[in-house]
C-alpha cells in the first residue's frame, strides 16, 4: 500500500525502497534513512518516510518527555535484556534522522501505537474497510524498560522537523499514550489513509 502511495505520489518506482520482515532491523532502518533516503536529495525533491508495524514506551533518557517515556518504533531485531532494551528506534533517534534530510518536502506515515499522531485520526470504522478481527500493535515489556540508543545516529538535528514547519507533513496513527490497531488485511490506519489517497488521487 505505501509503495503505491508513494507512486501515487509521483515517486519512481527505482526510488522506492522496502525494508521487510527480517530485512527491518534496526540498523537497517537507520542505515536506509541515513545513508540511502538522503543520496542524492536536492531540496525541492519529495520524500516519503512510512512505517508499519508495532511501537512502545521506553523510559525517557534525556528529560525532554512530560511524562518520563520515550516513544519508539519495534524493528524486527528488537528484544530486551536485563530490564534494558535493545534495537529500538526511539522517538529522538527518527527526528534527528528526518531532520538531516536535505528535502523541504518530507512526508511521513507512522502506522504504530504511540506514534504521536500530528494530524487528525482516520475515522472510518473497521466494518467500513472490510476488517472482522483487529488487534493492537503495542509491543508490551514485562517493566518499562531503559533505552539502549542505536550507535550512531547524531541527535542534535541540523534543522527543526515539527508540524509548524512549512514542507513537512506527518501522519500518525496515535497520540503518544493511544494504541493503532492492526488486521489480516493491514493496519487500520494504513487501510484508512490507502483508501483516501486512492480516492483523490483516482479523482485527479
Amino acid at each position: 500500500m505505501y509503495r503505491d502511495i508513494a507512486t501515487r505520489f509521483g515517486i519512481p518506482a527505482g526510488n522506492i525502497r522496502v525494508l521487510k520482515d527480517s530485512d527491518a532491523t534496526a540498523a537497517n532502518i537507520v542505515r536506509a534513512l541515513r545513508g540511502w533516503l538522503r543520496e542524492g536529495v536536492r531540496s525541492d525533491d519529495l520524500v516519503m518516510f512510512a512505517f508499519s508495524g508495532h511501537g512502545t514506551r521506553v523510559r525517557d533518557s534525556d528529560g525532554d518527555e512530560p511524562d518520563g517515556l520515550d516513544e519508539a518504533l519495534v524493528p524486527h531485531d528488537s528484544t530486551m535484556r536485563d530490564r534494558t532494551s535493545y534495537n529500538l528506534v526511539i522517538d529522538d533517534q527518527l527526528h534527528a534522522l528526518l531532520a538531516a534530510n536535505p528535502s523541504r518536502r518530507l512526508i511521513s506515515f507512522i502506522d504504530s501505537c504511540h506514534s504521536r499522531s500530528v494530524a487528525t485520526r482516520a475515522v472510518l470504522e473497521p466494518n467500513e474497510l472490510g476488517v472482522t478481527e483487529v488487534q493492537a500493535r503495542f509491543h508490551a515489556w514485562d517493566t518499562v524498560p531503559e533505552a539502549n540508543v542505536l550507535e550512531g545516529v547524531e541527535l542534535d538535528a541540523t534543522r527543526s522537523v515539527d508540524t509548524t514547519q512549512q514542507g513537512y507533513l506527518a501522519l500518525s496513527a496515535a497520540q503518544d499514550e493511544q494504541f493503532s490497531y492492526g488486521s489480516a488485511k493491514g493496519g487500520i490506519f494504513t487501510l484508512s489513509v490507502y483508501r483516501q489517497i486512492q480516492d483523490m488521487t483516482d479523482a485527479g
